[in-house]
């Protein structure tokens, strides 16, 4: 199943009021091609076909953030995301078998790339919408969802996995561009969730985990001023790696 996050706050006119859209409660099976509807006020499944008559439609394509941990529509991104700064991060080259725990999953960007290369994930999702929608989403043996704060869980499955990757909210002076779309969505959303960055890299190292993969923004200072053993820079994004 493939599900839409979008923000009401921003995104429905003034004379469309969110009421009149008659969201289905997010934890009720959602109704057929659904888009969930996330704010700080309410959340809940629409139809896609209902949302673009409150709005306009090409906001609906363009603003909405499609959730598909599985990727089997996209082709592409499996073997262009190889030649990336993020495949050699994650040393996939050489890890055929390798199992990895997302820390915080969010919309699940880059474990759909994970997933393609055929890892065994573990996400984990502490804000319960967006966990709700993910667990709709990943219906596979390769992926075991976790609600709840990553830090809770660290030691325990540093004993049966790999690779620890974290993806944090990346703070407004840590990158000069506006966020866009869902990745503004959801900086809005977990904006009071207990996501410290330097405190979950120093967790993370705590824990007997053999390689720890912190996304960065590409001029960003390490987190917790720890020096990684080696990093990864693209034109906007730094991939700094802990080998243990």
């Amino acid at each position: 199943m493939n599900i839409g996050f979008y923000c009401t706050n921003d995104y429905i006119s003034d004379d469309t009021p969110s009421e009149s859209l008659s969201l289905i409660p997010y934890q009720q099976t959602p109704p057929q091609d659904p888009i969930l509807i996330l704010s700080n006020e309410k959340r809940g499944f629409i139809n896609k076909e209902i949302l673009k008559k409150a709005i306009l439609k090409d906001k609906v394509e363009s603003l909405t953030h499609w959730l598909d941990i599985t990727g089997a529509h996209d082709t592409k991104v499996n073997i262009a995301s190889k030649k990336q700064p993020l495949f050699r991060a994650m040393n996939s080259a050489k890890n055929t078998s390798t199992k990895l725990v997302d820390l915080c999953a969010g919309f699940a960007n880059d474990a759909s790339i994970f997933f393609r290369w055929g890892y065994k994930l573990t996400l984990i999702e502490q804000h319960p919408a967006i966990a709700y929608a993910l667990k709709l989403t990943c219906k596979n043996n390769q992926v075991q969802l976790i609600e709840d704060n990553c830090q809770y869980h660290m030691h325990d499955l540093a004993q049966t996995n790999d690779i620890f990757y974290l993806d944090p909210m990346y703070h407004k002076k840590e990158t000069s561009a506006k966020s866009q779309g869902h990745a503004q969505l959801l900086q809005q959303l977990t904006a009071t969730l207990e996501d410290n960055a330097n405190q979950l890299l120093l967790a993370s190292l705590q824990t007997r985990i053999k390689r720890i993969v912190i996304k960065r923004p590409r001029k960003a200072p390490y987190l917790a001023q720890k020096t990684p053993t080696v990093s990864y820079t693209g034109t906007t994004t730094r991939y700094d790696v802990y080998i243990r």
